[in-house]
């Protein structure tokens, strides 16, 4: 009897440290179920495969806003200078000069008249005398201005062009030019005029 209950608490003993050896802290047990689900896991998702071709492109999307100008940036150096255009027509006057108040023509500044062809009547009233070069009161229309830059001329000088009439007091045939200061008094200025 005794030898059978010493063997009885002995199978006894081994089964329950081998159970509490399975559950107790030392984490084998615990890491063994892991494992078992871990690889459960991966049969379930099978290997990865190879990544397929890209795709086609998707349509534009629309133009968004223009942006604001940006700041201007510094200028270019200057290109080379252009060849010379062709000469122009030639013009339609006849005769034109730039005259002084003194009644002199401007060197550089005239064509078809002289100092010769410019005479003085009175104070402010100028004459000229075309006739050699075929320019009289009756197949030409004078124009002329008042030009500032003569040293006598001053603001408010006006001038008036007579080619005929009564208030010619030139010689016939030939073209008066009058000059008046702002008050309406003859008054010397000088002036530019053309023949057409």
């Amino acid at each position: 009897m005794g030898v059978a209950l010493v063997a009885l608490f002995v199978a006894l003993g081994g089964t329950g440290y081998a159970a509490g050896g399975a559950f107790s802290g030392d984490g084998d047990g615990l890491r063994a179920e892991t494992a078992a689900r871990r690889g459960a896991r991966r049969v379930q998702r099978g290997p990865r495969g190879f990544t397929g071709a890209r795709g086609p492109a998707g349509p534009r999307g629309t133009a968004g806003p223009a942006g604001s100008t940006g700041a201007a940036g510094e200028r270019g150096a200057p290109g080379a200078t252009g060849a010379t255009g062709p000469q122009g027509p030639a013009g339609t006057a006849k005769a034109f000069a730039s005259i002084s108040s003194g009644g002199r023509v401007r060197a550089g500044h005239a064509f078809a008249i002289t100092d010769a062809n410019v005479s003085i009547r009175s104070r402010g009233y100028y004459c000229f005398d075309l006739s050699g070069v075929g320019i009289t009161s009756a197949n030409a229309v004078p124009i002329a201005a008042v030009d500032y830059s003569d040293d006598n001329t001053s603001s408010g000088d006006v001038l008036a062009v007579i080619s005929s009439g009564d208030f010619n007091n030139c010689t016939a045939g030939q073209i008066g030019v009058r000059t008046y200061d702002d008050a309406g008094g003859f008054d010397p200025a000088g002036f530019t005029i053309a023949f057409m």
